[in-house]
């Protein structure tokens, strides 16, 4: 396992999920202006980008996991 990926992998997912909820945010304060029928549409965007900020939570979990068991080896290792 190289913890270097690992950790950098992390990093990235992190940036993408920040970037996800600005995004979410600039759209639920879009959502208090506009027409009905454009809260609808807002409400169905808002709610696929969560469901990609989800999939990339348990990604970016996935990862910390997979950093945390690298480590661990390589302490294990060591004794």
């Amino acid at each position: 396992m190289n913890i270097e990926i690992t950790h950098n992998n992390i990093v990235a997912l992190e940036d993408k999920m920040k970037l996800l909820d600005q995004h979410i945010e600039d759209l639920c304060e879009e959502y208090e202006t506009v027409s009905e029928s454009d809260e609808k549409r807002l409400s169905r965007k808002i709610s696929r980008l969560m469901a990609q900020k989800n999939k990339l939570y348990w990604e970016w979990s996935s990862a910390q996991k997979q950093l945390s068991s690298g480590v661990n080896e390589i302490i294990g290792a060591m004794y």
